[in-house]
């Protein structure tokens, strides 16, 4: 097989009629921001350190090796929700099991840590580790860029359609 063959996507059925517009996606990392929403917040105290850290060109895992090595723990020892993209800004929780008394007696402050591609803005301890699908979701802010086309076209979605009557259920008093 040539590499032009897998040049070109196939034409697969769309929902709707082609629009003609196009834009470029996540030409910069700002382009593309993802903040995860956690389940629950840290209660401030525990033998996991949560680490509300802030990427910008490090994928998840690495920043668990980082935290890992920082800490001088296992990477077994470090948690976290979900995967992020490398190439976004992402704002993500993380956790480490560094119970009080190991190592120095105390929680090390690492929001003074210090690397280029991530920053840690808040730390609190929390009861148990952060493990994958602990988080409600995550939100989203995506920038398109070199929009071209109508926007007039192709742009009446599901959401605008005309609703189905429904009727809404009795009220009964009590």
């Amino acid at each position: 097989m040539t590499d032009a063959q897998y040049a070109t996507l196939p034409q697969w059925p769309h929902a709707y009629p082609a629009s003609g517009a196009s834009a470029t996606l996540k030409l910069l990392d700002e382009d593309f921001i993802v903040t995860e929403l956690p389940l629950q917040l840290p209660c401030g105290e525990g033998e996991h350190i949560w680490l509300d850290i802030e990427k910008n060109g490090a994928n998840t895992a690495f920043v668990a090796q980082q935290l890992a090595e920082v800490a001088c723990v296992q990477e077994r020892d470090v948690g976290y929700a979900g995967l992020k993209d490398r190439y976004a800004i992402t704002r993500q929780w993380f956790s480490i099991y560094l119970p009080n008394g190991k190592g120095k007696g105390e929680t090390p402050d690492l929001t003074l840590l210090q690397h280029p591609e991530f920053n840690v803005p808040n730390q609190s301890r929390h009861g148990k580790k952060l493990r994958p699908g602990d988080l409600q979701g995550n939100r989203f802010r995506i920038v398109l860029r070199d929009v071209t086309g109508d926007p007039t076209q192709g742009t009446k979605g599901p959401q605008e359609k005309t609703p189905r009557t429904s009727r809404s259920p009795r009220r009964v008093k009590g």
